[in-house]
């Protein structure tokens, strides 16, 4: 494969950059970017105008009028139509010299692994943790790099999993957050440029991959506040990726009666302002997601409640917390099992707390 002339009279700025090579690099290199709408927008026009030289767009979507606040690749008469499809052709016709294959179709079990293993890397672009988490599951099994952006309001969140050897998404988020807590955009909103942002830095993040240069977003978690204008970083610790759960998504999610108590963020501040002394305040999520953000309390992960327990008093009140609720809640059975009688959980976890009591700390 060789670069034809109009191709080094096109990518001649990428030269004193990447070199001639870089471009070869780009030009055999096969990306897969799942969803089609605010994220895939940028993110696949920058890949193609760079000549990356083959791009998968998977969607079963169809535009419509609200979309054209933040999806710049559509414009009102594409209003209807697929997707992928109007972008393929938008892509195309800015850049002749790449191939374009898409797929109208939303991704499912079914379907995944099939698509997936075509390409060298893949783009998660979608905004539902049904797609996320079976994205994630793929790309580990097939060794798949998976380049990973969420967007809400103002913020958004970028990481690169499963890059050699690195964490996967499972080692930040073990479990999706309880659909009450779920991000809409629909229902919260986005500001129009937020994807653009986002999208771009995974075009950057996909291109580095593949030139193999740079410090890639592995292991690490970029958090974007637009509002505020504030880019941190922090650390992914990487988890025993083989041994996540398979995380399966029903209608319907099954109430367990369990002995212990809930309490809601409200209520728990309000606790807390009255008397913080007699309460145990435990929160059981990971070193990094601490450093991110946190109620204060007693920091104990998961993994360690085991060994931690000889410190309790089994007679004091403890209320516990993590991310959303479901890692608290196998560590309240675990404290009820192990004789304590005073255990809480807190309802939707520390997602509830920022929703509900203080909004100033970093969403995750």
């Amino acid at each position: 494969m060789m670069l034809e002339q109009a191709e080094l009279h096109r990518y001649q700025r990428h030269f004193p950059v990447i070199g001639v090579e870089g471009q070869m690099k780009l030009k055999q290199a096969k990306v897969l970017c799942v969803g089609a709408g605010g994220l895939g927008c940028p993110a696949l026009q920058y890949l193609a105008a760079s000549g990356v030289g083959q791009l998968g767009i998977m969607d079963a979507d169809h535009i419509e009028l609200h979309n054209l606040q933040r999806q710049i690749l559509f414009n009102q008469s594409d209003i209807g139509r697929n997707k992928a499809q109007v972008i393929k052709e938008r892509l195309l016709a800015s850049n002749p010299h790449i191939t374009v294959r898409v797929y109208q179709e939303f991704l499912t079990r079914e379907n995944a692994s099939a698509s997936i293993q075509e390409y060298d890397i893949v783009l998660d672009a979608t905004d539902n943790y049904q797609a996320r988490y079976l994205l994630n599951e793929v790309c580990r099994l097939l060794k798949k790099p998976l380049v990973s952006a969420s967007i809400y309001q103002f913020d958004a969140q970028v990481s690169v999993f499963n890059y050699k050897n690195g964490p996967c998404y499972q080692c930040l988020y073990p479990e999706p957050p309880p659909s009450s807590l779920t991000p809409n955009c629909a229902l919260g909103g986005v500001l129009g440029v937020l994807p653009g942002v986002a999208g771009t830095i995974q075009a950057t993040e996909t291109i580095k991959i593949i030139l193999d240069m740079g410090d890639v977003l592995s292991g690490k978690l970029l958090c974007m506040d637009l509002l505020l204008m504030r880019f941190n970083q922090f650390d992914i610790e990487k988890q025993h990726c083989s041994q996540h759960p398979i995380v399966h998504f029903t209608a319907t999610q099954p109430q367990l009666t369990n002995q212990y108590q809930n309490i809601n963020a409200s209520k728990l501040s309000q606790l807390l302002a009255k008397d913080n002394e007699s309460i145990k305040l435990i929160d059981v999520r990971e070193s990094y997601e601490r450093d991110i953000c946190h109620i204060g309390g007693l920091h104990i992960p998961l993994g360690e409640l085991h060994e931690a327990i000889q410190q309790l008093a089994k007679d004091q009140a403890i209320i516990v917390y993590c991310k959303s609720g479901g890692r608290s809640a196998k560590a309240c059975d675990s404290l009820i099992e192990a004789g304590f009688v005073k255990v809480t959980n807190l309802e939707g976890g520390i997602l509830s707390w920022i929703e509900t009591v203080d909004n100033s700390l970093i969403r995750y």
